[in-house]
């Protein structure tokens, strides 16, 4: 017997802040990256460093905030039409976080924008394999007694 897939509160809490990490660290990487890489910021290795530890909680919580408010209506509502495939997650993964640069930026086309669709998908990845994948074939505990014939 398989264990029931619970999709709250646990399985969503886990999932959104397992999300939130993914989201929170493609956003460090590209913050160490591009005031590495660009030798016009004038910032030091050590600024950037010194720089690296306050971004990852203002983007972890960005990253938590822009979920609970853009992503968890078109989750739950292809969850509810049992769309629940990874397919589907990396689509609503790059569509949504797509949609919110575009608004944000009012239509430019900027680095930003190529960039939060692409770390989207891997939360909606992060997400999808929380939510779905993890402990969901993991036998129920009712289950795992054994009959008394086959006790040794």
């Amino acid at each position: 017997m398989m264990r029931k897939l619970e999709t709250w509160p646990a399985t969503v809490g886990r999932s959104l802040i397992l999300g939130s990490l993914v989201g929170a660290s493609c956003v460090e990487l590209l913050v160490l990256y591009g005031v590495v890489a660009d030798p016009k910021s004038g910032l030091t290795m050590l600024a950037t460093l010194l720089m690296a530890p306050l971004a990852f909680p203002v983007a972890f919580m960005a990253w938590f905030l822009g979920i609970v408010l853009f992503g968890l209506g078109p989750w739950w509502l292809l969850h509810s039409l049992n769309l629940r495939s990874r397919r589907v997650a990396v689509v609503l993964g790059f569509s949504v976080p797509l949609l919110f640069g575009l608004l944000w930026t009012q239509g430019e086309l900027l680095p930003f924008n190529a960039v939060l669709p692409a770390a989207g998908v891997g939360v909606a990845l992060m997400i999808w394999y929380s939510a779905y994948q993890y402990g969901a074939g993991a036998p129920d505990s009712s289950s795992t007694q054994t009959s008394p014939a086959r006790r040794t």
